[in-house]
């Protein structure tokens, strides 16, 4: 199978295809091994014929999936160069990129019926391009024995690192270990982005792990004590916001009865003492309210910090992505 240049026109295709045959025929009739001479018989039957013209006028509608199943079809009765270059080429056009490569890096290395030198050119020049779509995804998965699938593929533990290629477009990251819960992530890759996903599994529910954390502190409610505490210190706030009112109010009242010219033997001395015991009573609350909000904003605090500290065995993510050195760093925690 000749292919001189996937854009050329289907006349093109079809004249380096006559050629082909005629070669293939040549082969045939001279001395060859057993196996050549398998695969020139193969190479030149009418299925396989059938085969590359098809997938040569799927390639030239634009029909990538079509043309790419044709050629590998045809590399399943005679394997070559020439149909990997078919297979590469076309999952090339429909944006399949890390077939492509597999496809044209085979390509390059095989001997039996090989490139010419036109054609080495043209599949490096698509490998190079290839290369640049490409996204790459690198996962640090804890715990390390945990079992990790890239949309439903197995990814592999190479020391502790594991990088997967992967095509543009959206990814699901699947990790299981026995006594953890299952991280799932979705994730959409950009061309030539690298990304870094960071997972820790969860102990899970009743597994051993998880009931020797039970016996710490990973389990105690930190974070309602901390909602309690500001709850609390919402209403000490309010509280010491009315007592305030009062105490003005009843300020008034003393300024307006004249209160610190009664005598007490004065008809107006017990009114004038019960508003002054209410001033009293209003400025105790506003103060014991007020170190009441202090400090249940305080405990607050501290209880967000514990349950944020005991939570540090939790699923956790980060990524840096974008072509080159410019992307986006995001990183999230829950």
């Amino acid at each position: 199978m000749v292919m001189r240049s996937v854009y050329q026109p289907a006349t093109a295709m079809k004249a380096s295809l006559i050629v082909l045959m005629l070669v293939a025929g040549a082969a045939i009739a001279g001395p060859s091994s057993a196996s050549a001479q398998t695969d020139a018989t193969a190479e030149g039957s009418t299925e396989y014929r059938q085969l590359v013209q098809q997938a040569l006028d799927e390639f030239q509608r634009g029909n990538w999936d079509e043309a790419a199943g044709l050629f590998a079809q045809a590399h399943r009765l005679s394997p070559s160069a020439r149909t990997l270059r078919g297979m590469g080429l076309s999952a090339f056009e429909g944006r399949q990129y890390v077939a492509s490569l597999e496809h044209l890096r085979a390509a390059l290395l095989s001997t039996v019926n090989p490139l010419t030198v036109k054609q080495r050119q043209e599949i490096e020049e698509t490998v190079s391009r290839a290369e640049r779509y490409v996204a790459k995804l690198q996962l640090t998965v804890t715990p390390d024995s945990a079992e990790v699938f890239v949309n439903d593929q197995p990814v592999p533990n190479n020391g502790g690192e594991r990088l997967v290629i992967l095509d543009p477009g959206p990814v699901e990251v699947r990790a299981v270990s026995p006594g953890h819960q299952l991280a799932l992530r979705q994730l959409r890759m950009v061309s030539g982005a690298h990304q870094h996903l960071e997972l820790r599994l969860a102990p899970a529910a009743g597994s051993e792990t998880g009931k020797g954390a039970a016996t710490g502190t990973s389990h105690f409610p930190y974070a309602t004590f901390g909602w309690l505490s500001v709850g609390l210190a919402g209403a000490s706030g309010v509280s010491s916001v009315i007592a305030w009112r009062v105490r003005e109010d009843a300020a008034g009242q003393w300024n307006d009865e004249e209160c610190r010219l009664v005598r007490p033997t004065d008809p107006k001395a017990a009114t004038c003492s019960g508003i002054s015991d209410q001033v009293s009573t209003a400025e105790t609350v506003i103060v014991v309210t007020a170190i009441g909000a202090g400090v249940f904003i305080g405990s607050a605090v501290l209880f967000f910090v514990l349950d944020g500290t005991q939570n540090d065995g939790a699923t956790a993510q980060a990524c840096t992505g974008g072509p080159g050195e410019l992307g986006l760093q995001c990183g999230f925690k829950f």
